[in-house]
């Protein structure tokens, strides 16, 4: 840690060591919390940065450069339900998702769940229904849920990625298969102590012409279309989609958002007569209202956030035990 930070920093347990301007970031907060005492054991060192998501992703960068490597906090499996509860809090990714775990950690969810077992039959179908009521906030509370941009090529999906996040994060070209990869990066919807982060992920194409490489990115999207939370499908005014765009549309569920971009352009399609549901249209000079109406869709589907103190399902094997219940 001396070496990392260039600074000296005595390795003493429960010593607080506040630096300033030692390395690439303004200031740092070091708390020893143990000290290896063998040659092979793991010496303990929390690192306090201020920022968010931009500071992070430097100190990876950082980290990297200096030939370290990262273990994912959340990819640690918790011996227990309160252990689990306790690594979610402390990996949580926006205000709302710290206020709902440090409800579990005040209360259970065993035990609220043992209390509503123990009640009379109506007054525990009411508390379980209550509970239910907030099953779509905790799939998107535990960690951050992917939001795919999707559709077919050049109707304006990474023009609407680097828009969202407000920089240019990938090239947005006319030419087919421009983007290869999944691009993503954290997005915050919602505000205050309401707001919670998304992974927006920019996809290739959906095109069936695709080959090679290309190939490859449309099987990658593909594949990504199975797992996404929500997907945003951009369509262009000025091309039909395809048939095999319209089949990967139809396997999704009903909650994704549509939108008809460059409709400042001439149409050569009927967007009402083709898409299944209603849908936003876009333009090129008002990307801006755009995202407001997608952002407000999004938050609409979910509902009202938890207050505070509510305790809240949030993975699949809680929602089922209700469902049992």
């Amino acid at each position: 840690m001396q070496e990392l930070f260039e600074a000296s920093m005595p390795l003493q347990v429960g010593k607080v060591t506040l630096t300033r301007n030692s390395f690439a970031f303004d200031e740092a907060l070091c708390w020893c919390r143990a000290v290896a005492d063998s040659e092979h054991a793991e010496s303990v060192v929390e690192v306090h940065l201020h920022g968010g998501f931009g500071v992070a992703a430097a100190l990876r960068e950082f980290l990297s450069s200096k030939g370290w490597n990262e273990i994912e906090t959340h990819s640690v499996v918790a011996a227990t339900p309160d252990q689990a509860d306790h690594l979610a809090f402390l990996n949580a990714t926006s205000p709302l998702a710290a206020r709902i775990f440090s409800a579990r950690l005040q209360q259970p969810w065993a035990l609220e769940l043992q209390r509503i077992c123990q009640l009379p039959a109506a007054l525990r179908q009411q508390q379980i229904a209550e509970l239910q009521r907030w099953n779509a906030w905790g799939q998107v509370l535990a960690q951050p849920p992917s939001l795919l941009i999707a559709g077919p090529p050049n109707a304006g999906k990474s023009t609407l990625f680097n828009a969202w996040l407000q920089e240019h994060r990938v090239t947005a070209n006319e030419a087919a298969g421009t983007t290869r990869d999944l691009v993503s990066a954290p997005l915050q919807l919602g505000s205050g102590a309401e707001a919670f982060v998304v992974d927006l992920i920019d996809s290739a194409g959906v095109w069936q012409q695709a080959e090679g490489i290309d190939k490859a990115a449309v099987q990658m999207t593909e594949r990504a279309l199975v797992s996404a939370w929500r997907v945003i499908w951009v369509f262009d005014a000025a091309a039909a989609p395809s048939p095999q765009v319209l089949a990967s549309l139809a396997l999704r569920p009903p909650d994704d958002l549509l939108v008809v971009n460059r409709c400042d352009q001439e149409a050569s399609w009927r967007a009402e007569e083709v898409l299944p549901r209603p849908f936003l249209r876009g333009e090129l000079r008002s990307q801006a209202s755009l995202l407001a109406a997608l952002e407000q869709q999004l938050l609409q589907q979910l509902g009202d956030a938890p207050p505070v103190g509510q305790v809240v399902a949030v993975n699949a094997a809680e929602r089922a035990q209700l469902e049992a219940v």
